[in-house]
């Protein structure tokens, strides 16, 4: 009989900080339905960051890890967006700047991490108030360049 693999730590720690990022995010909302969104997206990250392939240091595998943080950092745009509680959740960007580094050489990984400090503060900023996440986000120059 074989065990189960057990979870790095880094999954568990990563695991315990969404659940923490969850339950502190979804009492900020007010309202019922942006609460359930939130949720749905919030499953979504977590879906998606079991999904990540084995670390080897292939090409493919790094360029399934790139697709999946882009789309991991898509949800969490839009989780800033529809449900307006903008602090709670910038924390989860500290989660996608390790998985970033971690799959990344030190130029890829650093290019991730100045992306996640621009969006923290266009999200934060009272103007722009994270809508700045669509236009400069996924611009084609920028996601040739991930992937």
């Amino acid at each position: 009989m074989t065990r189960p693999p057990r979870p790095d730590p880094l999954t568990i720690t990563t695991y315990l900080a969404l659940a923490g990022i969850t339950a502190s995010g979804l009492l900020e909302i007010d309202r019922i339905l942006v609460r359930w969104l939130a949720l749905g997206f919030l499953v979504g990250f977590g879906v998606l960051h079991s999904r990540y392939p084995v670390l080897d240091g292939s090409s493919h595998n790094q360029r399934l890890a790139n697709g999946l943080v882009g789309l991991q950092t898509l949800l969490v745009c839009l989780l800033i967006q529809s449900s307006g509680s903008v602090y709670s959740f910038l924390l989860l960007f500290f989660i996608l700047s390790t998985v970033a580094m971690l799959f990344n050489s030190l130029r890829r990984g650093l290019l991730w991490l100045a992306l996640y400090c621009l969006q923290a503060g266009s999200s934060s900023h009272p103007r722009v108030g994270g809508t700045a996440c669509a236009t400069w986000l996924f611009t084609p120059a920028v996601t040739c360049y991930w992937v």
